[in-house]
């Protein structure tokens, strides 16, 4: 009994040191997006007590991905901070990503957002067909668990939680998909940088909806982002008494209501996440391009609007739209085995500063003074709200914590 007492304590004194996310079952919000491309929302990962309840799951069902490349393609000085460094790199390819999208939509190419949606989807599922094929046949070989074994077999007589667990997985792919369409039908409205601003403030939404819809406690700092970043949104929808003007701007409000939709529907995500947290993240990529690929394609044959690349502008711009949505959701992976979802929230704020950066060097759009007020309300409540979990992580005689105790309110 002592010995395995000595081996339990060991395990869980060496989980704890690490200090590093269940690799398993990192939940993905592909396209979130984030891609927004908000693909995880920085809300959801385990505290300090989940991570050593977690130390019990058997070695089997943990698959270190992010240690793995780090530790071969990473120089060891560099090595500490290889979480942050593949966030920077995700956020800096999914903004070109939106950007090329910007492009496509514009006059100049005519592509619909619905067919960009489709082709960017695409690139989600052509090379997560091979990624699960790999993990399952590497599992098979090893004897380990089936990717599939959340969801497979299906009980016919009585209630399952596999049912649950198959139907959580088809409502976030329709919510993922509709996330994305709606930030690119978005971008034939709004500048990148606004419409960047509005889908990242995910993490102040899902704070307040996780409090209504699954009980979670909630504070005053939560309370006020949301509130500060409705203010910021709404200065970005440019009021008349704010311009002057005797009306809104019809093709703003649109716009803006668009961004908003998808914001509502990657905080679902993320909520209905945490309830199916144990399925494979490869399996979820899978059904969220496939979803996607589908849910775009039936838009586009609806509208009439599917359209194949006709010149050689066309057909590398796709390409690299396929490429960067896949490159840059697998960075995130790699962020998140690799780092807490605290610092990766914080610095995947950069997505709307490369936004903001990209549309000016690209497009020659220099935001109003609205857009920066506006933007420079949400940037902050985001961060807020990214260094409030990360603090909550922390033990309570942290010097950091204890410091900054004022945002747990």
């Amino acid at each position: 009994m002592e010995q395995e007492k000595h081996s339990n304590n060991s395990n869980v004194t060496i989980h704890c040191e690490n200090e590093k996310l269940s690799k398993e079952n990192v939940p993905l919000e592909l396209g979130l997006t984030p891609l927004n491309n908000n693909i995880f929302s920085p809300l959801d990962y385990p505290t300090n007590k989940d991570k050593i309840k977690s130390n019990s799951v058997d070695k089997d069902k943990e698959e270190d991905l992010g240690t793995s490349v780090v530790q071969r393609f990473i120089p060891k000085a560099f090595q500490k901070y290889a979480g942050i460094l593949f966030t920077l790199i995700a956020s800096l390819l999914l903004s070109h990503a939106t950007l090329l999208v910007k492009i496509l939509n514009g006059p100049e190419y005519g592509f619909h957002s619905y067919t960009s949606s489709f082709w960017r989807y695409l690139g989600v599922v052509i090379p997560a067909l091979p990624l699960i094929s790999i993990i399952e046949f590497k599992r098979t070989t090893e004897k380990r668990e089936s990717v599939f074994a959340t969801v497979w077999p299906l009980a016919l007589q009585g209630t399952s939680e596999k049912w649950l667990t198959v139907l959580g997985l088809f409502v976030r792919g329709v919510l993922g998909a509709s996330s994305v369409i709606l930030r690119y039908y978005a971008l034939q409205y709004l500048t990148i940088g606004d419409t960047s601003t509005i889908t990242y403030a995910t993490p102040v939404l899902v704070n307040v909806m996780a409090h209504f819809c699954l009980g979670e406690k909630t504070g005053v700092v939560p309370m006020l982002a949301a509130i500060m970043t409705f203010c910021g949104v709404v200065a970005m929808t440019r009021p008349p008494f704010l311009t002057g003007e005797d009306s809104f701007d019809k093709s703003n409000l649109i716009g803006i209501s668009l961004a908003c939709g998808s914001l509502i529907c990657s905080s679902l995500i993320v909520i209905i996440t945490r309830k199916i947290r144990n399925v494979h993240f490869s399996l979820m990529t899978l059904v969220f391009g496939i979803i996607g690929v589908v849910q775009a394609f039936i838009l586009t044959q609806i509208f009439h609007v599917f359209q194949f690349p006709t010149n050689l502008y066309d057909t590398i711009f796709i390409l690299a739209l396929m490429s960067l949505a896949f490159f840059g959701q697998m960075a995130i992976i790699l962020a998140l085995t690799c780092e807490q979802a605290g610092p990766v929230a914080l610095v995947r704020c950069c997505d709307v500063i490369f936004g903001f950066t990209l549309q000016f060097i690209f497009l020659g759009v220099i935001p109003d003074s609205l857009s920066a007020i506006g933007g420079s309300i949400v940037l902050i409540c985001v961060a807020i709200i990214g260094v409030r979990k990360w603090l909550s992580t922390l033990t309570e005689d942290n010097t950091q914590r204890r410091r900054l105790k004022f945002l747990l309110i």
